[in-house]
């Protein structure tokens, strides 16, 4: 495995774990903690409807938080320039790895993005509008 693969796997590693943190973050808050109240208040009845309006936030909040893991991401550099200098990987290549994953990373928010707006177009339909 090239220098290159390996700074690319070890980024990716980092950032994935971070994304999917950060998106479990995101369901969690904006889907789990309206439904929580809503059965708690008014038991099971028009649960769905809910859920249904709360998936049109979920676009909303997937839009910010790919743009801020994005930009979160790309600015990480000490901490990650010191590894990769003490383990012999040159700065032409850390940054080629660099660029490499947030592309990446780019594209696994767009997939979600994408589901997530899949999601609210599914959800309530007087609020039918997407950014994406």
């Amino acid at each position: 495995m090239n220098k290159i693969a390996a700074v690319v796997k070890y980024d990716l590693s980092n950032y994935l774990r971070l994304v999917l943190i950060a998106y479990a973050w995101i369901i969690g808050l904006m889907l789990g903690v309206p439904t929580i109240i809503h059965v708690i208040g008014k038991g099971f009845t028009g649960t769905t409807e809910t859920i249904g309006a709360q998936l049109t936030t979920l676009s909303f909040g997937a839009i910010f938080v790919n743009l801020v893991l994005i930009f979160y991401c790309g600015f990480l550099t000490y901490e990650r320039f010191a590894f990769l200098i003490q383990n012999g990987v040159s700065r032409r290549t850390g940054w080629i790895a660099k660029l490499i994953s947030l592309l990446v990373l780019a594209g696994v928010a767009i997939i979600y993005g994408l589901l997530a707006n899949m999601l609210s177009l599914m959800g309530d339909q007087s609020k039918n509008v997407s950014f994406y």
